[in-house]
């Protein structure tokens, strides 16, 4: 491809301005869609910080019995899982959400109840101070995460100011950036569990965290909850023998319907775009017939012309998707602001874009 031929390129771009421009930005609003997918789809099973250990973690909130009803983790069952030997650390969570009533308005986003291993097992990036140990966990001491610090106290730097909930005066030891949309550990504040008095949502929602040294030992970790489980039936803890299933890491999506749903509806959605695309294309050679006809006449053959308009289609996709690049986040979080303008709760997402993300949907997106 010389010189010439690249000039004639961007020179039948710019005559057919108006299938141009569609097109770009056709391909720029897929590439926006195509990367928001994609940067859930990783986030989800991917080893995303503070996720790092999602690969070698298995999660858990409830379970089936054989009678049919799900057993919800609650306090009580808490403490038989601490018995496990397979885990190297064991997190237990409990996830509350208590408005604050604050400088003339009210705080509220999700409160993680949590012991010291949480911070073993998941890996955020510290701001300043850190969090809380075993030797600690009695300890009336709160982990921020930026945001809340900014919606509480208007700023970040808090690391030793207090903060009143529920009758406890805690003391902010560290100040940790927000987890990422779909981490399993994305709360506003981190409190040692004993601090909890499960208001408003009471005793429910206990989530337990295993970690194990590496991915070969997930199966161990799984065969040994089993037995655990078993045995709280044998106990009598548990009413109804539990059912006995493989359980999966972190990083594995169950395949429920749920999903499969959401597969078919983000298909015929990148379906859309795709025909408007192949439309515009479409219409886009069929405005140049005169000239194609007129460059077989002087001799150039099939062969050459098929690779004149891959060659221009290709140029003109790179510049819708380095234009939907460019756009994605200041997109995302446009939204994010418009939703927020209407929501009486604020909307915290948190996207971040990496070489892997861009690197599929500009191969996804070129194709």
């Amino acid at each position: 491809m010389n010189l010439i031929n690249i000039k004639i390129i961007f020179r039948s771009l710019l005559k057919n301005k108006f299938y141009s421009i569609l097109s770009i930005l056709g391909i720029a609003l897929t590439f926006i869609f195509l990367t928001v997918v994609f940067i859930a789809i990783r986030q989800m099973t991917g080893n995303i910080p503070p996720d790092v250990n999602k690969d070698k973690t298995i999660s858990f909130s409830a379970f089936r019995m054989e009678n049919g009803d799900d057993k919800w983790v609650d306090s009580s069952l808490v403490k038989n899982y601490l018995n496990l030997k397979e885990p190297e650390y064991i997190a237990y969570l409990n996830s509350q959400a208590p408005a604050v009533f604050h400088n003339e308005r009210i705080v509220q986003e999700a409160i993680g109840y949590v012991n010291a291993d949480f911070f073993n097992i998941f890996k955020f990036e510290y701001i300043a101070g850190k969090a809380f140990d075993a030797d600690s966990e009695n300890t009336p001491v709160v982990v921020m995460t930026d945001g809340y610090a900014q919606q509480y106290f208007g700023k970040t730097d808090v690391v030793g100011s207090k903060y009143e909930l529920q009758g406890y005066t805690f003391t902010v030891i560290a100040v940790v950036k927000k987890a990422y949309q779909f981490s399993a550990a994305n709360y506003g504040l981190y409190i040692p569990y004993k601090f909890d008095r499960f208001i408003p949502q009471r005793d429910t929602g206990h989530t337990i965290f295993l970690k194990v040294k590496d991915q070969k030992s997930v199966k161990a970790a799984s065969d040994e909850l089993n037995r655990m489980n078993r045995q709280l039936f044998q106990q009598g803890i548990l009413k109804s023998p539990p059912v006995i299933k493989e359980w999966d890491a972190m990083n594995v999506i169950d395949q429920t319907p749920v999903l499969a749903s959401l597969g078919a509806v983000i298909i015929l959605l990148l379906l859309i775009p795709a025909f408007n695309i192949l439309s515009l294309n479409s219409g886009r050679i069929t405005d140049q017939t005169e000239e194609l006809s007129i460059k077989k006449a002087y001799g150039a053959s099939r062969l050459k012309i098929f690779r004149e308009l891959i060659t221009e289609n290709i140029v003109n996709t790179s510049i819708g998707s380095l234009l939907g690049l460019a756009l994605t986040m200041p997109f995302i979080y446009a939204m994010i602001s418009l939703v927020n303008n209407f929501s009486s709760q604020p909307l915290s997402m948190v996207f971040r874009i990496d070489i892997y993300v861009v690197a599929i949907v500009a191969v996804t997106t070129n194709l």
